[in-house]
């Protein structure tokens, strides 16, 4: 870890709201972009982003410099969301056309064509299970490596491997009429 943040790490320990507010900036980005991956919906992101940094507030004391900050921050923000996709599949019952309206899909040209796979891709992305989309969203879309993912989520090299596998079976057949 550089020494600027783990300098930030250990004022945000002693309670210095600005420098709990420097980590924040640094890792912005990366966990909006994350939840968006996850949930696939504006609103519910930003009521998470909201969430994981409040719960990052309340325990920074117990971070121990074991492991690499983000990594640390990473799992608080993953929990949330699996949390998260978990409360909200037990309370829905009508709200997957509300969900599939509310995202927004990234493209880089206005090619309805390329939009149309676009929707189709993230739609067949959100029919997989927290876990499956997490795994497959870390490492497809953001290009993490499989050690990495697996030091993330602390789980075996293998059962990534195996649930990347699953995942790619299941989008295979979801997104058929597209290949």
């Amino acid at each position: 870890m550089e020494a600027k943040i783990i300098e930030h790490i250990r004022q945000a320990q002693r309670g210095d709201q600005r420098a709990f507010q420097a980590l924040v900036a640094l890792y912005d980005d990366r966990v909006s972009n994350l939840i968006y991956s996850i949930v696939l919906n504006r609103q519910d992101t930003e009521d998470l982003y909201q969430e994981v940094f409040l719960k990052v507030w309340k325990k920074i004391k117990t971070f121990q410099f074991r492991s690499d900050f983000y990594s640390w921050l990473y799992r608080i923000t993953v929990n949330t969301c699996y949390n998260f996709t978990k409360r909200r599949a037990r309370n829905q019952t009508d709200g997957d056309d509300e969900i599939m309206n509310n995202i927004i899909y990234p493209s880089e040209e206005n090619d309805p064509n390329k939009l149309e796979t676009t929707k189709a891709l993230y739609g067949a992305i959100q029919q997989l299970s927290p876990r499956l989309r997490t795994i497959t969203v870390m490492h497809y879309l953001e290009g993490n490596t499989i050690n990495n993912i697996s030091i993330i989520l602390r789980i075996g090299e293998g059962t990534i491997k195996k649930y990347l596998f699953r995942a790619r079976e299941i989008l295979r057949k979801e997104l058929a009429g597209y290949a």
